[in-house]
């Protein structure tokens, strides 16, 4: 059987992802919907704190024999008649030769990407710049999902990025494919590289989602997560089909690192 990009990556994704979390407020809620009923938020990249992401302007530099073919293939999805096609395609590659109509084919695809919903995650669990920033000041906790590729068998319409880091823009075609452009504009600023980020983009929708019960694996408190919310989590996690294993952040003695314990 050939491979899809998508099987591609997942073969490359680690065992387990992890996900910082506030507990504050609404924030508290979305984890109890998590742990007992399995459903978690995907937002849009607009709602994203670097302005930047998902905003990687594209190259239309090609020849144009692969410009007519993109448009061509183009229209065929987007069920255009056929004799509409020729004047439709002409109009588009005249279009791609101007600043004007780059800069309007670019914003198009940046409205098209705020409808994927993004799910942050990163590979690891003690990291104390993340803590700081995502995990309310070390109040929060991490949620910990198992990556097996049998958790992912009802998830057909979620596409695993992994997050590259670059002082340059990367090089995107605008007439590479839907899915190439999309692993592509997962590139942010290598000021963000410490996060080790990986996403699970659910294509063409924002939103709670449903995961598989088996997803979520574990949980680790922070240096600072109140007792009583610890206890809540615990007892959340008692309605549960699928048992939950439980962590502490210390720091490791003599040293600024962090690491993680059984709690």
């Amino acid at each position: 059987m050939k491979k899809t990009p998508r099987h591609a990556v997942l073969e490359r994704l680690p065992g387990v992802l992890y996900k910082y979390a506030g507990v504050d407020g609404i924030r508290l809620d979305w984890i109890r919907d998590l742990i007992i009923s399995s459903k978690i938020y995907f937002p849009s990249s607009r709602e994203f704190n670097d302005p930047l992401d998902c905003r990687i302007p594209f190259d239309f530099s090609a020849n144009s024999l692969k410009i007519e073919t993109y448009w061509n293939q183009w229209c065929r999805e987007n069920n255009i008649p056929r004799d509409e096609r020729k004047k439709r395609i002409k109009s588009l590659v005249l279009k791609c030769q101007t600043d004007a109509g780059r800069k309007e084919l670019t914003e198009g695809h940046f409205i098209n990407m705020d409808a994927h919903g993004i799910l942050s995650l990163t590979s690891e669990a003690n990291n104390m710049q993340m803590w700081s920033y995502y995990a309310e000041s070390h109040k929060g906790v991490v949620l910990a999902f198992s990556m097996k590729f049998e958790n992912f068998l009802d998830l057909e319409n979620i596409l695993p990025v992994e997050v590259k880091y670059s002082h340059d823009f990367p090089v995107i075609s605008f007439y590479d494919s839907n899915l190439s452009k999309l692993a592509e504009t997962g590139t942010k600023a290598k000021s963000w590289e410490h996060e080790k980020e990986w996403r699970l983009v659910r294509i063409g929708k924002t939103g709670i989602q449903g995961l598989r019960p088996s997803m979520l694996i574990g949980i680790v408190f922070g240096l600072r997560t109140d007792r009583s919310i610890e206890d809540q989590i615990r007892v959340w996690s008692k309605l549960r089909k699928y048992p939950l294993t439980f962590g502490r952040i210390q720091h490791k003695p003599n040293c600024f690192d962090l690491e993680v314990i059984s709690a």
